[in-house]
């Protein structure tokens, strides 16, 4: 029975921590215009071509045969 509150405790916790934070409204004197291009110069947009690497696993590889050589597996955005 100790243990039942213990985990309801701690799935409650779980659900609570979840929730997404309140977002705070925009200052009462700036236009919509205004905030809107401020947002945008903030956050540049970042651009991966297709065959750019964006995953490098080391010590995993496809032919194993070759115990010398250090193992490395790149998968580039096409293949993701």
């Amino acid at each position: 029975m100790r243990f039942q509150r213990l985990v309801c405790l701690l799935l409650a916790s779980f659900a609570y921590c979840q929730t997404s934070q309140p977002s705070t409204p925009p200052a009462a004197g700036a236009k919509p215009g205004q905030i809107a291009s401020a947002a945008t110069d903030k956050a540049p947009e970042v651009k991966v071509g297709p065959d750019d690497p964006v995953i490098t696993m080391n010590g995993l590889c496809a032919d194993p045969a070759q115990p010398g050589s250090p193992c490395k597996t790149v998968i580039t955005r096409a293949q993701f």
